[in-house]
């Protein structure tokens, strides 16, 4: 007798290798895969031979923590294989982290502190060190720094010009391209760790262009010009002078930049051969007719127990 409630099935024989390429083609197809190892069935990309069969249980039953398979709710096994649960049990599913971020270090040779009038670096002068990062198994966190390129910016702009009394500002920007697609324990793609094209800035080069100060040290009836002082923040420093003389102008001196003005520090101590330390104050004078030269006002005999050492502390 006829069964009329039969449906046709049309079997279909592919000598295809490639097990995607026949899920793409027969989409909902039952597949049965066979080779030398074994047979293996699919419905569309399921694997039936290998899906996880919790039958009539609650899907609410706790389930128990196995090696590196978490306690759940047996729910959350059931769209697993048992491959994937086996695999989540002897080797924990984890994911790589970044430990080192990408970055861009830009770095000059010459000096960083010049006198007025020197001339400042072009941007063939400044080189960078592109680094693309590290992710915690090892690989390689963004992509290539694209068109190897870094753009540099001076503040305020005097590339190749000659300094004026200021602080010169360098940084740089560049861009990694998306770095590829990192894996997690299991062999699988990371999407979400990977790293998306960005711009990243460098580090700051500071070029500090001051005065020079001229003091008494070689001789007591010259100046000389001492090396240079980032007076823009406060600075204490030392220097010991040649025998003074009272009554004349060959005592210790001190000729400042002509921008200090009065709301500038600029304070002296003499050493105290007595106590061992700079606290003997002194009071320093502006001379007339010199350009911001200052003398000491007391007589060297008015401390007689300072010798010709002076802490000078300046600040523009």
């Amino acid at each position: 007798m006829e069964n009329n409630n039969e449906i046709p099935v049309d079997f279909i024989k592919t000598d295809s290798k490639k097990l995607s390429d026949v899920q793409k083609k027969y989409r909902g197809a039952i597949i049965h895969v066979h080779d030398t190892n074994k047979d293996d069935l699919y419905i569309g990309n399921c694997k039936m031979t290998d899906n996880f069969n919790i039958g009539t249980m609650d899907e609410n039953t706790n389930t128990i923590a196995v090696g590196g398979l978490k306690a759940s709710k047996l729910g959350d096994l059931k769209d697993k294989s048992m491959s994937q649960i086996i695999m989540d049990i002897v080797c924990p599913l984890t994911y790589p982290t970044v430990t080192t971020d990408p970055s861009i270090t830009i770095s000059y040779s010459g000096s960083t502190l010049v006198k007025v009038n020197t001339k400042l670096p072009v941007k063939e002068n400044i080189s960078f060190t592109a680094n693309r990062g590290k992710l915690s198994d090892g690989s390689t966190y963004a992509g290539e720094l694209v068109n190897n390129k870094v753009t540099q910016v001076m503040s305020p702009d005097n590339w190749g010009g000659t300094s004026a009394e200021t602080v010169y500002e360098i940084t740089g920007t560049g861009e990694f391209a998306d770095g590829e697609i990192p894996k997690d324990s299991h062999g699988n793609q990371y999407q979400s760790g990977q790293y998306k094209s960005g711009t990243v800035t460098t580090n700051q080069i500071t070029i500090t262009s001051v005065y020079p100060i001229y003091i008494n040290t070689d001789k007591i009836t010259e100046m000389t010009e001492m090396p240079l002082i980032d007076y823009n923040t406060e600075r204490t420093f030392q220097v010991t002078i040649p025998p003074e003389v009272d009554g004349t102008l060959d005592k210790f001196r001190v000729n400042l930049p002509s921008t200090f003005t009065s709301n500038s520090t600029f304070t002296v101590k003499q050493y105290n051969s007595l106590s061992g330390k700079y606290d003997i104050d002194i009071n320093m004078v502006k001379l007339e007719n010199e350009n911001n030269q200052y003398i000491r006002t007391t007589d060297v005999n008015d401390t007689k127990t300072g010798i010709a050492k002076y802490e000078i502390k300046l600040k523009k």
